[in-house]
């Protein structure tokens, strides 16, 4: 039987990821931090968790000669926190994952997962992105992570055998990233949109990234590969308003902002914001970053590991966020 590690188990991605493996026959062992980071997972059954911190070596180390892992699938690292400096990104989502890669290779494990993002592409891009797009990583989040897919690649040895998974923008039950945050505003009754509405964007439900994450654990055909994982189609604000309602089952009115406007007032408030020492509110990059398309293409995992994402936006939405979701994690 093989044996897994999954890092950041507790988080939105891994505690639908080991509940999977469980259920598939896999030994599944959980790193926590501690007791206060198992909510979400401590009623699995035949789930084995462990305590450690992935930025301490030797406590990591000390897992590892524990036990005899297959496969490590590296889910942990900062994410969501735009406060975070280059230097702490470098120092959890690089510097540790490096290691944990290292102790892989030293303990014989098979194949290491680590699961980057598609932000090492950028954030303004019109044209629809591949596996071979060119990377342009614009935030500390985005240098670490790239930075730790160079160290991985460029580091495997013959017995190791590494797999990059690069999600879109997750959403889903205990979600706090920007699909979370729009519920949130939608749940007041209304939500604000710039521009048309009609710009694409290119999203991935838990359920769909935890199910293409499967495909590739012993999977020979992904070994040293790079895979964007996303749902089979990208969405529009209109169309993400839209399946919101259906999740919730109210009307949410859209509010509408020409994008030319709102630049220029925005540049007047944050120039005033500068003026007296506050943070800008929204940066005009952020801001057009919203209003551009951001595809991803998933032909390779397609392709390579007969990846089809079984859920739709209004699946995952209704799901997560619908009247009969146990617990919907909104914030």
């Amino acid at each position: 039987m093989n044996n897994v590690l999954v890092t950041g188990a507790n988080g939105c991605i891994g505690n639908v990821l080991v509940r999977i493996l469980v259920n598939s026959s896999y030994e599944v062992t959980a790193l926590a931090l501690d007791k206060s980071d198992t909510d979400k997972i401590k009623n699995i059954e035949n789930l084995k968790i462990v305590f450690g911190d992935i930025c301490d070596r030797k406590s990591m180390e000390e897992i590892f000669a524990a036990a005899n892992f297959n496969i490590v699938v590296h889910l942990a690292g900062i994410v969501h926190n735009p406060e975070a400096t280059l230097e702490e990104c470098m120092e959890v989502n690089c510097r540790a994952t490096c290691d944990l890669f290292d102790l892989s290779q030293s303990y014989g494990t098979e194949q290491f997962i680590f699961v980057s993002s598609v932000a090492v592409y950028g954030e303004e891009v019109e044209s629809v992105l591949d596996e071979g797009s060119l990377v342009d990583p614009r935030t500390p989040y985005a240098v670490s992570k790239l930075k730790a897919e160079e160290y991985i690649k460029n580091s495997h040895d013959c017995t190791t055998k590494y797999t990059i998974i690069q999600p879109t923008t997750v959403y889903g039950k205990y979600d706090r990233g920007n699909i979370n945050k729009l519920v949130s505003v939608a749940k007041r009754g209304f939500v604000p949109i710039f521009g048309n509405g009609n710009n694409l964007k290119s999203f991935v439900y838990v359920d769909n990234l935890a199910e293409g994450i499967l495909k590739v654990i012993c999977n020979e055909m992904s070994y040293n590969q790079t895979f964007i994982l996303s749902d089979s189609e990208p969405y529009s604000m209109n169309q993400t308003i839209k399946a919101i309602e259906g999740a919730m089952g109210k009307r949410v009115v859209s509010i509408r902002f020409p994008i030319g406007a709102v630049i220029l007032a925005l540049k007047l408030f944050n120039r005033i914001t500068r003026i007296f020492g506050k943070k800008v509110f929204l940066s005009i990059s952020s801001l057009k970053k919203l209003v551009t398309n951001t595809i991803f293409d998933i032909s390779k995992a397609r392709r390579i590991l007969n990846y089809e994402p079984r859920y739709t936006l209004s699946d995952g939405l209704l799901k997560a966020y619908g009247a009969h979701s146990d617990e919907n994690g909104i914030k």
